[in-house]
């Protein structure tokens, strides 16, 4: 494979939305709403509001309006107590509500005539999100359905293809071009890169390939909604879907977790049909999270890891030069008669000079064979496994592909006051990927690819740094006024080098003079593919090998 660099992707967002209290909640937040009334149904004006988060201790304040409806706007997603006081009228409280990102929890309250210090402690019950300001279609996963639900590889992405209308799409990049693993995937029937994917409220999707660029840990998630039809306008890029991934933030009491999970080919059966052994295969999957409070009810800090160690290995079979090729097309001196393919006999070879004439018995004079192609089908190794076809598989061989990862993640949320909440977090995802060729480095840094010189087609070195900033904050300006501020960052580098980067083997072979002139990146082997039923050749001769073995 040649080498490769993916320019950095840069992206810079930065919003500020003023939004009427009446409004649902932004991607990243939920509210509570309802009505409240007397117990003989007349709407309760002016009265207050206190909604507190259970594990945050923070608290947002709201008064009814003359009809008696109050919304709280702008919460976090989390558990939230919920206390009432009015002129008149009985303290009401109750807890355990639930609240989710980009939704509304209701909440009608009914109000007992006595004395504000009588307290009425109301039964918990299930909450309705059922959904009547707006019209989008989605579905949204929890905390326990990721903890839940069985994924692969906890590639969060795989959870997008639970989603009703979303299918799996052919990947037009490579896996070592997508290390962070994001799966494609179609919205009903829409392009891939019309999803958009946000992470905590800002940009997380490369503009050119619609990859996800930081692959959140499954550690570090603390919900998702993937809304399909119907999104926001604040949603203004997406044409297929809107993917709203929020992580965990700390709370008042300190938490952590470890996990490892090891995957081997031990106890896997091998295939009956195939001729080679079982290949090994490793992948090692470990980590850890933290997090609590750095001051209580205000300052919340949250942090996890994730490693993976992976090796996997492919036993191959392909086809080199029989010994009778090598000892009488390759010799230094072209001594001891013609170019001997006759073991080749099912693919005729023609004269180049005369497409007409073929090479009685595939057997080319010696004079006929380019210096170009001895240089070359020298770095061939000699057969090593035994076979009834000569030349056809009769090179055995394993290439190991070594994947390495290592991501974390930390967030702090700070509640300045019940007006002014704000969040900060940074990502970071490495990946290091090296995969071997079949033939191996010859001298000189001059080698060959073969079809599949690894697990993932990827003969080479590839290095891969993601990396994004998050941050906002929400300032209440009044009951009816809210600002909402995002500003994101991410950048998305991307390496892929060939192990004879920067070698000249292509004038060394003489195979084309100046092919390795220029650059760095235009210095090393050509791709090299061939069929060795012919071991031919070149300028358009059927059939044969794409590279030149004759003049």
């Amino acid at each position: 494979m040649s080498s490769m660099s993916l320019s950095t992707t840069l992206m810079l967002s930065l919003t500020v939305v003023l939004l009427a209290a009446a409004a649902t909640g932004q991607s990243i937040y939920g509210d509570i709403s309802g009505t409240l009334t007397s117990t003989s149904g007349e709407p309760i004006v002016a009265a207050k509001i206190t909604v507190t988060s259970l594990e945050k201790g923070g608290r947002s304040y709201a008064k009814t309006n003359d009809s008696g409806n109050y919304s709280v706007t702008d919460l976090p997603p989390d558990t939230y107590d919920i206390s009432v006081e009015a002129n008149g009228f009985k303290t009401f409280k109750e807890t355990g509500i639930p609240v989710f990102a980009d939704q509304t929890s209701r909440i009608n309250i009914q109000l007992s005539e006595g004395l504000a210090s009588d307290v009425v402690a109301a039964i918990p019950r299930a909450v309705s999100i059922l959904k009547t300001d707006r019209t989008d279609v989605s579905t949204t996963f929890d905390t326990k359905a990721l903890i839940d639900l069985p994924v692969r590889d906890l590639n969060f992405t795989q959870f997008e293809l639970l989603v009703p209308g979303a299918l799996p799409i052919f990947a037009s990049l490579k896996l070592n071009q997508n290390p962070q693993g994001g799966v494609p995937v179609n919205v009903n029937g829409q392009l891939f890169s019309g999803t958009v994917v946000q992470l905590d409220g800002t940009d997380n999707r490369d503009p050119l390939q619609g990859l996800i660029v930081i692959n959140p840990t499954l550690e570090s998630v603390s919900g998702m909604k993937f809304t399909t039809q119907n999104y926001g306008a604040e949603f203004g890029q997406a044409t297929a879907g809107v993917v709203s991934i929020q992580t965990r933030s700390g709370t008042n009491s300190w938490h952590g977790s470890a996990f490892d999970f090891r995957r081997t080919d031990w106890g896997q059966a091998t295939d009956p049909f195939s001729q080679t052994p079982l290949a090994p295969i490793k992948r090692n999957e470990f980590g850890a999270s933290f997090g609590g409070p750095l001051i209580r009810n205000r300052v919340f800090f949250f942090g996890d890891y994730q490693g993976t160690r992976q090796s996997t290995t492919v036993n191959q079979l392909l086809s080199v030069p029989t010994v009778k090729v090598r000892s009488t097309c390759l010799g230094p001196t072209f001594a001891g008669g013609p170019c001997d393919l006759s073991e080749y006999a099912s693919s005729a070879i023609y004269d180049p000079k005369n497409h007409q004439n073929k090479f009685s018995g595939n057997l080319i004079p010696n004079s006929e064979i380019s210096q170009a192609a001895v240089n070359l089908l020298q770095l061939l190794p000699l057969p090593n496994h035994q076979t009834t076809a000569p030349g056809i598989g009769n090179f055995q061989t394993s290439v190991t592909e070594i994947f390495d990862a290592d991501q974390f993640n930390t967030r702090v949320d700070y509640n300045a006051s019940g007006k002014l909440k704000l969040l900060a977090r940074y990502s970071f995802a490495d990946f290091r990927d090296d995969g071997s060729t079949a033939f191996g480095q010859t001298a000189g840094g001059m080698g060959t690819n073969p079809p599949t010189p690894s697990p993932q087609g990827f003969a080479g070195v590839g290095q891969t740094r993601n990396q994004e900033l998050s941050s906002g904050f929400v300032y209440n300006l009044s009951p009816t006024l809210v600002t909402d501020g995002r500003f994101g960052f991410f950048r998305y580098h991307l390496n892929l080098d060939s192990l004879d980067l920067g070698t000249m083997p292509a004038e060394t072979i003489a195979l084309t003079p100046g092919l390795n002139g220029g650059d760095i990146f235009s210095r090393e082997c050509p791709t090299l593919n061939y069929s060795l039923l012919g071991l031919l050749s070149s300028l358009g001769i059927p059939p044969g090998l794409t590279i030149a073995i004759v003049h």
